[in-house]
Formats: C-alpha cells, sequence, structure tokens
C-alpha cells in the first residue's frame, strides 16, 4: 500500500480543503483502515458523526488501485466530509426520506466541488 500512500493523501487533504472552504467551526478526525470496502471500487466511506469520518480500502480487492489511482477515493472523503458537516448543522437524519436527502445533497455537493457528474448511485 506504500506506492497508494499519496492517493490517500490527496483524499484527506480534499476533505480538509472542504472543510475549510465551508468554514467548518470544528475539526473532523479522518480515520484510514483497511478493511473491506464497497466491491466494485474496493474503497469506501462512512460518516459516524460530526467529528469522525472512516474511510474503508480493501488492498485485495483489484479495483482499489484504480480508485486510488482515479479520483474515487477523493470523491468518497469529499462526499462523507459533506456528511459530518450537516451532522454538526442539524443533526443525523432519522428517517428514510431524511437519508435520501442527506445522501442527495453530498453526492451534488461532491459532483460540484470535483466538477464531475456525480456517482452512478447519486
Amino acid at each position: 500500500m506504500r506506492a497508494e500512500r499519496p492517493a490517500i493523501y490527496r483524499a484527506i487533504e480534499a476533505a480538509k480543503d472542504l472543510t475549510r472552504q465551508a468554514q467548518l467551526l470544528h475539526d473532523i478526525d479522518i480515520l484510514v483502515q483497511l478493511d473491506q470496502a464497497a466491491p466494485e471500487i474496493g474503497v469506501g466511506g462512512i460518516s459516524l458523526s460530526a467529528d469522525l469520518i472512516w474511510l474503508k480500502i480493501d488492498p485485495n480487492n483489484p479495483a482499489c488501485t484504480g480508485s486510488l489511482k482515479g479520483e474515487q477515493f477523493t470523491r468518497i472523503a469529499t462526499h462523507e466530509a459533506h456528511h459530518a458537516m450537516r451532522k454538526a448543522v442539524i443533526g443525523q437524519d432519522e428517517t428514510l426520506g431524511e437519508a435520501l436527502v442527506f445522501e442527495g445533497f453530498a453526492g451534488r455537493f461532491t459532483a460540484t466541488f470535483h466538477g464531475t457528474e456525480g456517482e452512478i448511485w447519486d
């Protein structure tokens, strides 16, 4: 995984840039762990709270290297940072409808921030 370190650092810096641009008033801890992730892309993430993002990398998944070399992992970090920021302001989503809106906002924000069309699941 040494070769992928620059991509991991890029993703973390993108999430940090996002919080700076949004003038977030608190720090977000980012945990990067080698673990099972989305099978289609070999990486994943979850915003556990307003203060903690967990990014996962599955080095045993053949898709992982491509996701780290491309912008996929960086977009995931940005997406999860957006979730953390919203949780800090409005709290955790509690219903399916709220979860769909939560995901939609994060997806649109990530697409705008990175100048992309968004992910297939957005």
